[in-house]
């Protein structure tokens, strides 16, 4: 089972919104101490917490200890959140171009494993120390990253632009992937980019 959730924080309504299951919708819910809990038939699938009582810069909170540890509280009991990483720090250690497409077939060192991730990506070389959303990871659009086949070639995973992950320009390079100078391979990218 996969328990990585998408927590998301929009600003305007100051709610955090929690994802579980993107597989079903809504066809209930149960409103409780500022608190939605939404429902498929009888499984829950997601939260809405309203009246959030702690600062919050980002849209995407889905590795955020501070948010994480504030939601368990609130939460009470009801679901318990972890704190799994989703996106990490990763280095291309082999690149294949896909004939006739733009395409790279890509194999990613994770520190702890390797992966297949197809990525089209100009800049996109060996030996690039890259961002990448790992299977089950939460994009800041909300959308899931799952295995797939991209020109019948497997792909397990998604190697990011700073736009896609909702980055301002100037922090890392404005086109193509992340590349990243330092950071260890392996480590939450997230956790590496709030400590500078």
């Amino acid at each position: 089972m996969n328990n990585k959730v998408g927590i998301f924080y929009n600003k305007q309504f100051n709610v955090l919104m929690i994802s579980v299951d993107e597989k079903n919708t809504v066809n209930n819910f149960i409103e409780e101490n500022g608190i939605a809990i939404l429902k498929h038939n009888d499984e829950i699938i997601g939260f809405n917490v309203f009246d959030v009582e702690i600062s919050i810069e980002s849209v995407l909170c889905s590795e955020n200890p501070t948010v994480i540890n504030y939601l368990n509280k609130r939460l009470n009991g009801i679901y318990k959140l972890e704190n799994n990483v989703q996106f990490r720090i990763g280095q291309i250690i082999e690149i294949e171009d896909i004939e006739g497409t733009h395409l790279h077939k890509c194999l990613v060192d994770l520190g702890n494993e390797t992966q297949q991730i197809v990525c089209g990506a100009k800049n996109a070389q060996k030996d690039l120390k890259v961002v990448v959303a790992t299977v089950g990871s939460w994009m800041p659009n909300g959308m899931r990253i799952v295995e797939g086949k991209l020109r019948g070639i497997d792909s397990f995973g998604m190697l990011c632009s700073a736009k896609e992950l909702g980055i301002e320009e100037g922090v890392y390079n404005d086109s193509g992937i992340i590349e990243l100078t330092d950071g260890v391979v392996g480590e939450s990218f997230w956790g590496y980019h709030n400590a500078k």
